[in-house]
């Protein structure tokens, strides 16, 4: 029997949760102002803590690679549980417009059934800060590799997606979002609802945790670790 998850609960819970993670902001001293419509930046050599109230912290606009492991509770259909290890790399190419790569390897079992599916795709992401609100639309293409019950398919792959990332504080910033993914030659498509919170622990490093939760009430757990170059 498939069990019900309620896509609005989850995502106000884990946005209370994030937003109990509120530290005291810290004003930069000597700081130069930012650009019209920019943050300001992490100074190089400064801590995260004396940074300014307004730095960019999270993910956005940011030169960084990330690896990620997910944990998805699957309830649409066997395998139960899935595992994903995924690597990103994100690159600004002019303020407003970042450009990625990414990679993702998926795999669960059951006694019959093992699943295999790997993805590699590019992200273009469109973005506009406005104090500490910056929404964005996404859009990525790539190819995905499956395989499953003694044979494997291929597909290219799409995904459309929005959001806004919220500067709760000077180290926290938390991302909703929503997105359309399709594999049109694997007859699967599907939307996904999410939200991620990103800690900036250090002026290099990050961590984040996340919950996504698609149309088919497969629910995905996922943490990583963010290093900025």
């Amino acid at each position: 029997m498939k069990q019900k998850i309620n896509i609005r609960s989850n995502l106000a819970a884990f946005m209370a949760l994030a937003a109990l993670g509120l530290v005291p902001a810290v004003r930069a001293q000597n700081s130069p102002a930012p650009a019209p419509g920019m943050p300001a930046a992490v100074e190089p050599g400064a801590t995260v803590s004396n940074s300014s109230e307004t730095a960019d912290l999270g993910l956005i606009g940011q030169k960084y690679y990330g690896l990620e492991f997910g944990y998805t509770h699957h309830v649409d259909g066997v395998p139960n549980v899935l595992h994903r290890y995924g690597f990103a790399a994100n690159n600004p190419l002019v303020p407003g417009y970042d450009v990625g790569l990414k990679y993702d390897w998926t795999e669960g079992g059951t006694m019959s059934l093992h699943l295999r599916q790997q993805e590699l795709s590019v992200p273009l992401t469109a973005y506009y800060y406005h104090g500490r609100v910056r929404p964005f639309i996404e859009g990525e293409a790539g190819w995905v590799w499956q395989q499953a019950a003694g044979g494997s398919n291929n597909s290219f792959a799409y995904l459309l997606g929005a959001g806004l990332e919220l500067q709760v504080n000077p180290l926290l910033v938390v991302t909703p979002t929503v997105a359309y993914q399709d594999f049109p030659h694997l007859y699967d498509r599907v939307w996904k609802y999410g939200a991620k919170a990103t800690y900036r622990f250090r002026r290099e490093w990050s961590g984040s945790f996340g919950l996504k939760l698609d149309e088919h009430q497969n629910l995905e757990y996922a943490v990583g670790l963010n290093w900025y170059f």
